[in-house]
């Protein structure tokens, strides 16, 4: 909760201090005469140019979900916050790290963690000798003479323990959604999401256990095949379906192909800035000349070049990414941890799909960025505060498949649960059945 406090009071003082520093540039701007030479050197609010390149000042954030605090996910791994400028995050990728988030591990320790993680071991710590325990010591022939005593103490035990293994996840998420968000419709929503993944979680992993102590095995045998089956569902399975994923490129390849088409673009600036100029003869003021030392006109034109080479290669990286992730979440029925881990990441609002969905809208506010600033540039004209009026605004919009996935991977939680259940009551039958059956008819009992 205090992390994703932290990351939320950032982003607010990013959005603050954007939008007071261009309150207090379009003030500064109002008082400058229209024809004052622009300023080649130092800050300068009447320069289209400089404005647009931003030098780090202006930036915009993936706001935090009400459920935050549940699942850190990708917040750490990937930005949740973009710097605007002339510059778009394909130029700034050649001399910043290109995150690649399906390198990396998407758990931390978190309440999710805990919860993909730990809380089997909780439950098989609970439950391993529900009944091995009475059969062991000896009592469980005297509780199976009371009629319905036996079915009754496992019912109970079962439910029992379902209820103490969930009380503390279920307690301390609402202390991490409440007291992060409070107790508005989108706290009660996220809430309400983290429960409905981890009680078919805790459940499947008590069920398993009381399920198996119906057969004859003894309870530490019992204990080494539920580890087993933790250690498959936590490791096994998500390892394989990771393995079997569709390859990602190189992210130090990647990050020498964009550095590799960032050298030529900046030593053909001339040529470059020339041609920009060109492209747009209408915005240009025919009185006025490009006014020597400032380099911001060149760069302008020069991350313009440069983005239409690289965003190919980052748009294949990030095509890469979805595939993995898609491939991911289509098996991740098989295994009932993975399907919770990527549950809570969407409750949470920390998903690769969502970051995904904001990049691609940071994209097309930069474009609008760009475009806003280009004619501005080209006129060699001093910017008024009318022009500041203009400049666009960056609001995030939540995508339609975003508003539907609670739903969608609830189902998936509980389709791998229900088959991990299966499979344990198949056993469970296959290993009741054995016991029953006696020697063949033709063979002499050997037993004695």
């Amino acid at each position: 909760m205090q992390e994703a406090r932290q990351r939320s009071q950032q982003q607010q003082q990013f959005t603050q201090t954007t939008l007071l520093q261009l309150s207090n540039m379009q003030m500064e701007a109002a008082g400058i005469a229209p024809d004052r030479p622009l300023q080649p050197q130092g800050p300068d609010p009447a320069s289209p140019a400089k404005l647009a390149y931003g030098d780090g000042a202006f930036r915009i954030s993936l706001p935090p979900r009400a459920g935050a605090a549940l699942a850190l996910g990708t917040t750490l791994q990937l930005p949740q916050s973009i710097e605007v400028s002339s510059r778009s995050r394909h130029t700034q990728a050649a001399v910043q790290t290109l995150a690649n988030p399906a390198l990396a591990s998407s758990g931390q320790f978190d309440l999710a963690f805990v919860v993909v993680l730990l809380l089997p071991l909780a439950a098989i710590a609970l439950a391993w000798r529900v009944q091995a325990y009475d059969r062991e010591a000896g009592t469980w022939p005297l509780i199976q003479a009371i009629p319905g005593a036996a079915l009754g103490l496992w019912v109970a035990g079962l439910v029992l323990r379902w209820g103490m293994l969930c009380i503390a996840p279920l307690v301390a998420a609402a202390i991490a959604v409440f007291g992060f968000a409070g107790f508005g419709p989108e706290s009660w929503l996220a809430w309400g999401g983290f429960a409905l993944v981890v009680l078919p979680y805790g459940f499947l992993w008590v069920a398993m256990a009381c399920l198996l102590n119906l057969t004859p095995a003894r309870s530490p045998t019992l204990a080494l095949g539920l580890i087993g089956l933790w250690l498959l569902a936590v490791f096994g399975i998500p390892a394989g379906v990771m393995t079997n994923a569709p390859d990602l490129p190189s992210r130090l390849e990647t990050i020498s192909q964009l550095r590799a088409l960032d050298t030529p673009s900046r030593t053909e600036g001339q040529a470059l800035e020339e041609r920009y100029r060109a492209s747009l003869p209408e915005a240009a003021s025919k009185a006025a000349t490009p006014q020597k030392g400032d380099f911001r006109i060149r760069q302008f034109s020069v991350h313009q070049a440069f983005d239409l080479k690289a965003a190919p290669i980052v748009a294949q990286v990030d095509t890469a990414v979805a595939q993995v992730h898609g491939y991911v979440a289509r098996w991740s029925w098989l295994s009932p941890a993975l399907a919770a881990q990527l549950a809570l990441e969407q409750i949470a609002g920390s998903d690769l799909p969502r970051h995904h969905n904001f990049m691609a809208q940071v994209d097309g506010y930069q474009a609008l960025w760009r475009s806003f600033f280009r004619p501005l540039v080209l006129s060699m004209r001093n910017m008024t505060a009318a022009d500041y009026d203009g400049i666009p605004r960056f609001v995030y919009t939540e995508s339609t498949a975003e508003e539907h996935a609670p739903m969608r991977w609830q189902r998936q939680v509980a389709t791998a649960d229900l088959f991990w259940l299966l499979i344990v009551l198949g056993v469970v039958i296959w290993a009741t059945r054995q016991r029953q059956v006696g020697p063949p008819a033709h063979q002499p009992d050997q037993s004695l």
